[in-house]
Order: C-alpha cells, then sequence, then structure tokens
C-alpha cells in the first residue's frame, strides 16, 4: 500500500510539473466572440474601374495584379466598381460612395484610379498616365503603413445559415493606444475570380477581389460608441443577404476602422485572413 501511495505521489508532481512548463495557450472560445486581433497594420487598395472600360482591362488590370502581388501580407484588395460611364457590372452602393469619397469621381481623374489608404495616388502629366511612378506611389503608401505605428485593428469571423443564404460577420476591434476622434468599423463582402466580361480582354475573365457590398446599412459601418483607449476592445455583428450568384467558396472579408472628420471618413487600419 505504501508503495502505490508513493507511486501515486511521484505520477501526481510528475504531471505539475510537465503542466506547468507547457506554453500557455489562449483559448479563442475565451474571448469575446472567438476573435483575436493581430497588432499588424494592413492596406486598403482600391481599384476603382468599370467593365466596359478599356483601360481597366489593359493596364489597369496588370497594375493592380501587380499590387495584389506585392501585398501578400500587407494589403486588403477591393475591385471597386461604382456607378459611372463605363460601368456595367458588379456596381454597389459601397464602391459608389467610396469613388465619391477618394477615387475617381472625387478626383475627375477618369477610371481605372487606384487608391491607398483612402488617398488617390495619381501622376498623370498633360493627361497621359505614367503607370510606374502611380504603381510606385501606391507600394510606397503599402510599405509606409505595414512599417508604422499599429493604433487600432480588427478581426472577424465569417459564418452562413445552413442555405447559405445569410452570411454572420461577427467583428471585433482592438485600440492599442490611446486615440480621440469618432471611430467606425466596417465589414466588406468580397467575391474573388468572378467571371465576367471586361472591356481590353477577350472572353470572359476572372475578377480579383469585387467589392460585394458593405454588410451592414451605411457604406462606412457602425460607430464604435465607447471611449477608444489603448486596450480597449469593442465587438459588433453585422448579418447580409447573400445574393444569387456568388461563390460562397470565394468569399472573403475586409474589416476597416474609420475615423470621421467633419464629413469625411479617414483610414486607420484594414483586415482580412491570409
Amino acid at each position: 500500500m505504501k508503495r502505490i501511495n508513493y507511486l501515486l505521489s511521484v505520477c501526481a508532481i510528475v504531471t505539475i510539473l510537465v503542466s506547468g512548463c507547457k506554453k500557455k495557450e489562449v483559448d479563442p472560445e475565451s474571448t469575446p466572440q472567438g476573435i483575436v486581433v493581430e497588432e499588424k497594420n494592413m492596406s486598403l487598395v482600391n481599384k476603382f474601374t468599370g467593365s466596359k472600360c478599356p483601360p481597366c482591362g489593359t493596364w489597369g488590370w496588370v497594375m493592380f495584379d501587380k499590387l495584389i502581388t506585392f501585398g501578400a501580407n500587407s494589403s486588403c484588395n477591393m475591385g471597386t466598381y461604382s456607378q459611372n460611364f463605363v460601368a456595367f457590372n458588379y456596381i454597389t452602393k459601397a464602391a459608389t460612395q467610396m469613388d465619391s469619397s477618394f477615387g475617381a469621381y472625387k478626383n475627375s481623374s477618369g477610371w481605372p484610379t487606384f487608391a491607398v489608404n483612402g488617398s488617390s495616388k495619381l501622376y498623370r502629366p498633360g493627361g497621359a498616365v505614367d503607370t510606374a511612378k502611380e504603381r510606385k506611389m501606391c507600394t510606397d503608401a503599402i510599405s509606409l503603413h505595414a512599417n508604422a505605428t499599429v493604433e487600432a485593428n480588427s478581426g472577424y469571423e465569417l459564418t452562413y445559415d445552413a442555405a447559405k443564404t445569410t452570411a454572420t460577420i461577427k467583428t471585433r476591434v482592438k485600440f492599442f493606444k490611446d486615440m480621440s476622434g469618432e471611430f467606425y468599423i466596417a465589414a466588406y463582402v468580397i467575391e474573388d475570380h468572378v467571371i465576367g466580361p471586361q472591356s481590353g480582354l477577350t472572353g470572359d475573365v476572372s475578377h480579383h477581389d469585387v467589392l460585394r457590398g458593405s454588410a451592414s446599412a451605411s457604406t462606412w459601418g457602425t460607430k464604435i460608441s465607447s471611449a477608444t483607449t489603448a486596450g480597449s476592445t469593442f465587438d459588433y455583428t453585422f448579418t447580409t443577404p447573400v445574393t444569387a450568384g456568388w461563390n460562397t467558396d470565394n468569399i472573403t472579408v475586409v474589416t476597416v476602422i474609420w475615423r470621421k472628420n467633419g464629413s469625411n471618413y479617414e483610414f486607420v487600419n484594414a483586415w482580412r485572413k491570409i
């Protein structure tokens, strides 16, 4: 009996020692909504475009491909098909309002126009587009944001109902430093590999990262309602119908934190799952 008790005591001590040496793991279910927010910056890259725009399918198509590759780990991409005179497919309210706020329409620059973090990157002396210069302006802005201090970030979980007619996007925002102002969190539905025609290209092609719309009634999302001090977190849930024709296998989400300044919405940070 003494030998049995001795062995049990040794086993208990070993168990405690082994358990004490393990790396502490964070159970995602122990955090609100099961979402962990990374202390990381990601840029938002908009290609303001139209499916009946020939340059959008030639140099604009090539440039978007290169920016997607460049920002593989540091940017979120939106094929932003606004209501414009070269528009036909994929037009959304969110795309049109972004275009009016910081895109081609806002800058009278024509389509395509590229913007990074809510700022158009334009170099068009005499009306001629210097694509190499504009692409460098974009990549420089992506790199600058990637290496900047992280002020705030967001994360999300995307689920569907059984029939895949409704998408639910649970978001979590975390502030990494004290910030002042009026902040919003938005969740955007993005579909990659959308097959359809594009002027400048032959036949049906695979459109990249098409902005299908905002998951909230507002393009700019939901107002964050409390003081935004370092370490504070906020959880918001969005639901949106899954429109007929969407391929849910190719759907992802981009979340963006905006700061409202007067009637403008200024970019803070973006996030997508890599």
